[in-house]
């Protein structure tokens, strides 16, 4: 962020792409809850609002203006950002929370 805080376009790209990351982290955590038939970006991003009963309206934002379907806000970019990074705190939460398998203590140092 602070490389692009500065500079409106790379600040949106900024969200654009780690939002992708967030939502391929989703798909994976609700995989893991038995829900095999999710790959959509949207689709994730429902899916895993109701699972957890949680929503993420910055990032649905940038899932429409990655597809085109909706331009940027006309709102402070630093706003959008700070509720961004709200919400991928809450993600975070819900990532931490999520049961290892197995213990860092045993997980194996390298492969």
């Amino acid at each position: 962020y602070l490389e692009c805080a500065g500079d409106i376009p790379r600040l949106r790209a900024l969200m654009i792409d780690s939002s992708k990351t967030f939502l391929v982290l989703m798909r994976h955590l609700i995989r893991l809850h038995g829900q095999t038939d999710v790959s959509a970006y949207e689709e994730v991003l429902s899916r895993f609002e109701r699972f957890f009963s949680l929503t993420f309206p910055r990032i649905r934002q940038l899932v429409a203006i990655r597809a085109g379907r909706q331009s940027w806000p006309t709102e402070p970019l630093v706003d959008f950002f700070r509720e961004y990074l709200t919400e991928v705190q809450q993600i975070i939460e819900v990532l931490d929370r999520a049961p290892s398998g197995q213990s860092s203590a045993d997980a194996p140092i390298c492969s």
